[in-house]
C-alpha cells in the first residue's frame, strides 16, 4: 500500500528505501533544486545515478561508486552496490520500482507508452534475473491513469486493445507485463498525475517541463 509523508509517496511493502516526490517539493529536473532536496533528505547527490531518458528500452547496471553519473540513452537503472541510489524524472510516465531484498539489488524504470511497447519492463526484469535468482518485488508509482489518458486507435492497436473506448490503461498494461515476467509481488499506487489537483506535475494536462523524481536507494 502506498502512503504519503512530508510530500513523498512510498510503497510500504517495497523492500528498499524509495520515494516519489510531489510538485510542492519543486522541479526535480532543475539540478540545484534536486541537489538541495537530496541533501535535506540525507542523500548525497553524488551517489545518485540518473539517465538521459529517451523512451527506449536500454537497461544499465551500475555496480561501482559514482559521482553524479548521468547514463546516456537509458530508461532503466539497476544498482547493486550499497550506498548507491538511482532516479528517474517523470511528469505522466510510469516509474516502476524493482527490488530483490536478499540480493541487495534494486532498479527504477522509466516507462512511457513507447517504453512499454518496446519491452522496457521485460528487459529490466531480465537484467535482474541475470544477476540473482531471488524474488523480485515490483511497485508502480504515480503516473497518468486511464481516467485521463485518451488516445487514438493506432496507439491502442500497438497494445492489442480492442473496443470503442478511447482511453488506454497503462497501469494495467504494466502490471500485466510484470506478471508475464514472473513477478508475484506487484503493487500500484493508483495515483493519477493528471487529475491530482496539482499534487504532481503532468505534461499532458499542463504541457509543463517540470518533473517529479522517483528514487530508490540500497
Amino acid at each position: 500500500m502506498w502512503s504519503e509523508n512530508g510530500g513523498l509517496w512510498r510503497d510500504d511493502g517495497f523492500p528498499f528505501f524509495h520515494f516519489v516526490t510531489t510538485a510542492g517539493l519543486g522541479d526535480m529536473k532543475d539540478p540545484a533544486v534536486r541537489g538541495g532536496f537530496l541533501e535535506s533528505a540525507g542523500i548525497n547527490p553524488e551517489t545518485l545515478v540518473t539517465a538521459n531518458q529517451v523512451h527506449g528500452n536500454n537497461v544499465e547496471v551500475v555496480s561501482s561508486d559514482v559521482r553524479g553519473l548521468l547514463l546516456p540513452e537509458t530508461d532503466a537503472i539497476v544498482i547493486t552496490s550499497k550506498g548507491l541510489s538511482a532516479g528517474i524524472l517523470t511528469a505522466d510516465c510510469l516509474p516502476v520500482f524493482l527490488g530483490v531484498k536478499e540480493a541487495g539489488i534494486a532498479a527504477v524504470v522509466h516507462a512511457g507508452w513507447k517504453g512499454l511497447a518496446n519491452g522496457i519492463i521485460f528487459r529490466a526484469v531480465e537484467k535482474l534475473k541475470a544477476l540473482t535468482a531471488g524474488e523480485i518485488y515490483a511497485s508502480v508509482g504515480p503516473h497518468i491513469q486511464k481516467c485521463c489518458y485518451e488516445v487514438g486507435a493506432e496507439l491502442k492497436n500497438a497494445f492489442g486493445v480492442a473496443g470503442e473506448e478511447r482511453k488506454l490503461d497503462l497501469d494495467a498494461i504494466a502490471v500485466e507485463q510484470l506478471k508475464k515476467s514472473g513477478i508475484q509481488y506487484i503493487s500500484s499506487s493508483g495515483l493519477c498525475t493528471s487529475c491530482s489537483d496539482g499534487r504532481f506535475f503532468s505534461y499532458r494536462k499542463d504541457k509543463t517541463a517540470k518533473r517529479i523524481l522517483s528514487l530508490v536507494k540500497i
